[in-house]
C-alpha cells in the first residue's frame, strides 16, 4: 500500500468517524480490493472509537456493502459463499469443497467477483466479499464450513480446517477445542497474530467454560502484538480469572499492555525512558523473528559508542533481514515475519538512525511505509512524532498528513527529542531497502503438451464439467476407457483429482 492512498484513506474516514484515526487503520482500508470514496465513509461511521484509534482488532466483516447481492444460480452462490468463509486461498480446496466444474467458475458473476490466478483465488472487491457474508444465514454457513473441513482433510491441512470443522459443528467436544487453542497459538508463533485473535474470538471457544480462560489469554496475546492495546487489557483482565502461572501471566501481560497505552514514566532523559519499553516488547514478542529482532537491537545498542561501524553494519544486517509483518487473510502459518508490534519497534529504530546518518529520504520511506502497516504511535512513548517533525523539508505531505493523527492518539505520556545527526552518513550501509516479499508466480500447465490427443479431449470435456459415462458417449468410448485416459492425464498433469485439474487450468485464464 503506498502513503498517499493512506493519508486520501485518513481523511475520508476521519471525516465519517468524527474520532481520531491511526494511520494504520487508514492504511488497511485504502488496501481493500474495490475500496471506493463511499465504501471508507460507510466504514467510517461505524466502526468504534477503538478501532479507529487502531487499538482495537478491526472487523472480521467489514461494513462495506452498499447494496443487497443480487441473486445467483445455486452453484455460483455456493462456490462464492465458500470464497469469503475460506481462511486459505487455494483453488482446488475450493473447487473442491464445492463440487465446482468450469461452467460455474467462468459464469459472468465470477468471474466478475473472484480472480483465479497460478492456484489461487482472491476477490476483486472487498466489498463483495463482505457482502456476500452478511447476507448469508447461519445454516447455509454451516453447511459449507463442514465442506471446506472436508476438503482441507483430503488435501492434508486438517488443522486449518479445523476452524472449519468447528464452525460447521462437525468438532464440537473439548479435544477439538483444545486442538483449535493449539493452532492459534502455532499461528501466533509463525507471525499470524490477527488469525489467532480470530480463533480466540470462537463462540464455541469463548462459550465454553473450560475454554474460557486459554481462549482470552490468547486473544490477549495476539491483540498486545498487534498493537491492540483496548483489547489485549480487556481479554487479559478475562484470564485472569484463571488459576496458576495462567493468572501470573495474565497479571504481566495488562500491566505491558496498559503501559503502552500510559506511555514510559517521567524522566529527564529520553532516550532512556524511550529505551525502557524494551522490557515491554520482549513480553510482548511471540515469534522467534521477533526475539531475533530485540537481541540485534540489543547488540547494536553496546556497541554503538565503542565501534560506531560494526554498529552501523549490525543495523543494515538487521533491516535488510527481517520479514514484514504480514495479513490475517489468507492465513499463513509459515514461520517468519515479525509481529507487528515488534516490526513497529524496529522501523522506528530504522527511521531514527537513517535519520541521525543524514539519510532523511529514506528515512522518510521507512516511516512513510511503517506508519500504513504497522501500530506505531505509541512505540517509543510517541517518539515517531517527533520523526517526523524532523522530516518537515523531506516528506512535507507526511508530516501534514500523519502528523495530527499520531498527536491525537499518542499515549498519556509521551517522549519528544530531538535527532541530532551524529553518525557518518557518506559510510552508512543501513539504508531503507528491504526484501520484496512476494510470491514467485507459478508457471501455467508445459504438461498439457506431453497429453494425447485422446487424452487433452477428455480432459476438455471433463472441464466443461460432464461426468465419465457423458464424456464416453461424447467420444464414442467406455466410460472404462475414459476412467484409463484421466488416470493417465492425471499422472502427467501432476494432480490428483477434477478439482485439482479445474485449479490448474484456470492459471491460463
Amino acid at each position: 500500500m503506498r502513503p498517499h492512498d493512506a493519508l486520501s484513506a485518513l481523511a475520508l474516514v476521519q471525516g465519517a468517524a468524527g474520532a481520531p484515526v491511526a494511520p494504520q487503520v487508514a492504511g488497511r482500508l485504502s488496501a481493500l480490493p474495490g475500496i471506493t470514496a463511499e465504501h471508507l465513509q460507510a466504514v467510517g461511521g461505524r466502526l468504534s472509537a477503538a478501532q479507529c484509534a487502531g487499538l482495537a482488532v478491526l472487523p472480521e466483516v467489514w461494513p462495506l456493502a452498499m447494496a443487497a447481492t443480487p441473486e445467483a444460480e445455486p452453484g455460483v452462490r455456493r462456490l462464492l459463499l465458500a470464497a469469503a468463509l475460506s481462511v486459505t486461498d487455494r483453488a482446488d480446496i475450493l473447487l473442491a469443497a464445492t463440487a465446482t466444474d468450469t461452467s460455474v467458475v467462468i459464469s459472468e458473476t465470477v468471474q466478475r467477483t473472484v480472480r483465479f490466478s497460478a492456484g489461487r483465488f482472491r476477490f476483486l472487491s472487498e466489498a463483495d466479499r463482505s457482502g456476500i457474508l452478511a447476507g448469508a444465514d447461519t445454516a447455509e454457513c454451516e453447511t459449507i464450513h463442514r465442506a471446506l473441513w472436508l476438503a482441507h482433510r483430503q488435501h492434508g491441512l486438517a488443522d486449518i480446517g479445523l476452524w472449519h470443522a468447528v464452525h460447521g459443528r462437525a468438532e464440537t467436544d473439548p479435544r477439538a477445542l483444545r486442538a483449535l487453542l493449539a493452532i492459534g497459538q502455532r499461528l501466533l508463533t509463525r507471525g499470524n497474530p490477527e488469525a489467532a485473535f480470530r480463533i480466540a474470538s470462537a463462540r464455541a471457544l469463548t462459550a465454553a467454560p473450560t475454554m474460557r480462560s486459554g481462549a482470552a489469554m490468547l486473544g490477549a496475546r495476539s491483540a498486545l502484538v498487534l498493537g491492540c492495546f483496548d483489547d489485549a487489557v480487556r481479554l487479559f483482565q478475562t484470564a485472569e480469572l484463571g488459576e496458576g502461572d495462567l493468572r501470573a501471566q495474565a497479571q504481566n501481560g495488562r500491566r505491558v499492555a496498559q503501559s503502552f497505552l500510559d506511555g514510559p514514566d517521567e524522566g529527564a532523559d529520553a532516550l532512556a525512558r524511550v529505551a525502557s519499553q524494551l522490557p515491554l516488547l520482549r513480553s510482548a514478542a511471540a515469534t522467534a523473528t521477533d526475539h531475533a529482532a530485540l537481541s540485534g537491537i540489543d547488540s547494536i545498542a553496546e556497541i554503538w559508542w565503542t565501534s560506531p561501524e560494526d554498529a552501523d553494519e549490525r543495523h543494515a544486517r538487521l533491516y535488510l533481514s527481517v520479514i514484514p509483518a504480514v495479513q490475517v487473510w489468507p492465513w499463513n502459518s509459515a514461520p517468519g515475519p515479525l509481529s507487528p508490534l515488534i516490526e513497529a519497534h524496529v522501523r522506528g529504530q530504522q527511521a531514527g538512525f537513517l535519520l541521525h546518518a543524514g539519510r532523511a529520504g529514506e528515512a522518510a520511506t521507512v516511516l512513510g511505509d511503517a506508519l500504513v502497516r504497522l501500530p506505531m504511535t505509541h512505540i517509543g512513548g510517541g517518539v515517531t512524532s517527533s520523526a517526523l517533525v524532523a522530516l518537515r523539508d523531506e516528506a512535507p505531505e507526511l508530516v501534514r498528513g500523519f502528523g495530527p493523527a499520531l498527536i491525537g492518539l499518542r499515549p498519556g505520556r509521551t517522549v519528544g527529542y530531538a535527532v541530532v545527526p551524529d553518525v557518518d552518513g557518506a559510510h552508512t550501509v543501513a539504508v531503507s531497502r528491504t526484501p520484496a516479499d512476494e510470491r514467485a508466480p507459478r508457471s501455467g500447465l508445459p504438461a498439457l503438451a506431453l497429453l494425447t490427443g485422446r487424452e487433452s479431449g477428455v480432459i476438455d470435456l471433463l472441464a466443461r464439467g460432464l461426468r465419465n459415462r457423458e464424456i464416453g458417449l461424447e467420444l464414442g468410448i467406455s466410460e472404462r476407457t475414459v476412467e484409463v485416459h484421466l488416470t493417465n492425464a492425471f499422472r502427467k498433469l501432476g494432480v490428483r483429482n477434477r478439482a485439482e485439474v479445474l485449479a490448474r487450468l484456470l492459471e491460463r485464464s
